[in-house]
């Protein structure tokens, strides 16, 4: 199955199927100037639904999105202007990457996500 890539003018995370297919594990991968960096494993439920809560959700402040199995890789995001950031941060508690994503591809995300995070 191919992977789900979710877009931005900063990167892509990048979400690979294992061969079960949708709704089960997943190796979520930042591709970013020209290359891939494992970030770690999780459910594509569990990725999906926590980053559509996030997404969806456009109090102010930095907060909380989701965390990886395997790497320990922390996602932490803050919505600004109309679009969010997505801030990466490392087992080692040091913030390594981000993802700046336009109001559009705020909006993208949220409509490839949305079909996987439903119970």
């Amino acid at each position: 199955m191919n992977p789900i890539e979710l877009g931005s003018s900063s990167g892509t995370l990048a979400l690979v199927l294992d061969e079960k297919g949708v709704g089960d594990w997943c190796q979520v991968q930042l591709l970013a100037s020209g290359t891939s960096s494992p970030l770690g494993a999780e459910t594509l439920k569990y990725v999906a639904a926590h980053l559509v809560s996030f997404l969806a959700d456009t109090s102010p402040g930095v907060r909380w999105v989701l965390s990886l199995s395997e790497l320990h890789t922390s996602a932490y995001g803050e919505h600004v202007g109309g679009g969010a950031i997505i801030h990466l941060q490392d087992a080692n508690a040091n913030m390594f990457a981000k993802l700046v994503l336009s109001p559009g591809e705020k909006t993208q995300w949220l409509e490839q996500l949305s079909r996987h995070a439903a119970p």
